[in-house]
């Protein structure tokens, strides 16, 4: 696999997962009636927050997986990065 590949893989991971996590924070956002939060911290806090009151009400919509691992996914997308920083530096020295 070539690097530009690896690059093009972890930019289109990357940008769904933005859509997605836009996407389920505004529902979160209009749903418990908060205001735009622009802190990840409290971002995280309301999606816990919405993914308990779906799940007292039984709901189960289709993003709920990404609720549930929300940082679990931005972990694994954060640890793909390390190889092709790796293998950036690497391709810079030779």
């Amino acid at each position: 696999m070539t690097l530009e590949l690896y690059f093009i893989i972890l930019l289109i991971l990357g940008v769904s997962y933005i859509i997605i996590g836009n996407y389920v924070y505004y529902k979160a956002m209009h749903a418990l009636d908060v205001p735009l939060s622009l802190l990840p911290s409290e971002q995280f806090k309301h999606m816990r927050e919405y993914r308990k009151m779906l799940e007292a009400k039984g709901e189960h919509p289709w993003f709920m997986f990404f609720l549930k691992n929300i940082k679990a996914i931005l972990c694994f997308y954060v640890v793909l990065w390390i190889p092709f920083i790796i293998l950036m530096i690497l391709q810079k020295f030779r």
